[in-house]
């Protein structure tokens, strides 16, 4: 949501499952088919809210979207718990390692 009311869309779907969030480039996650949309408005906007069904990937994939655009991007993942925030960094890094990229570019 912007201030003037404006709005990327409706990104709620199919729950996906962990696994398949960083799956190959075959990856079935809808936000996968939105990527491009996601970055732009997240390039033409200071500040955005995505809304979208649990398990899309909401703190998984988007943050590693916008790392894969630039390396010199900074995304930072509020968690409410300690442990929350630990296990997301650690599974990110994970999946970026599977991926090829470098799992140290991840930290909590």
């Amino acid at each position: 949501w912007q201030g003037d009311g404006s709005a990327l869309g409706d990104l709620t779907g199919v729950r996906e499952s962990p696994q398949t969030a960083h799956n190959a480039a075959g990856s079935t996650n809808p936000l996968e088919t939105r990527r491009t949309e996601i970055l732009n408005w997240i390039n033409t906007h200071d500040i955005c809210f995505i809304e979208a069904a649990t398990g899309m990937g909401k703190s998984t994939r988007i943050p590693q979207f916008v790392i894969d655009e630039s390396h010199s991007n900074v995304v930072w993942q509020l968690q409410p718990r300690r442990l929350a925030a630990k296990r997301l960094a650690q599974y990110v890094a994970d999946a970026r390692l599977r991926r090829g990229n470098c799992s140290r570019e991840v930290g909590y």
